[in-house]
């Protein structure tokens, strides 16, 4: 899981704190799946009816990650596809 530091300033632009803020997201870079499965551990896969696809988690050479998704396919009807997805939950008036 990826973390991010968020940074705060007081009136005069010092800087007053740092926290350490983590992903909403499971698995956001992809980089945990199962070896028998073909998309990321954490994500959820949609294929529309009749589209002919593939789901690959490939092994590259990236500036931080080692893993990408990899989503193909052939016979997307106009108003279907396929994805991949995840449900998170957040609570109304705060910011993420």
């Amino acid at each position: 899981m990826r973390v991010s530091q968020v940074y705060q300033y007081d009136n005069n632009e010092n800087l007053s704190n740092v926290s350490h803020k983590s992903n909403l997201l499971n698995n956001p870079d992809f980089e945990t799946f199962d070896s028998n499965g073909n998309v990321a551990n954490g994500w959820n896969m949609y294929i529309g009816q009749g589209i002919n696809e593939t789901y690959e988690m490939l092994a590259i050479s990236a500036v931080e990650e080692k893993r990408a998704q990899q989503m193909t396919a052939t016979g997307l009807p106009v108003e279907d596809g396929m994805n991949i997805w995840q449900n998170y939950y957040t609570q109304g008036g705060r910011y993420i």
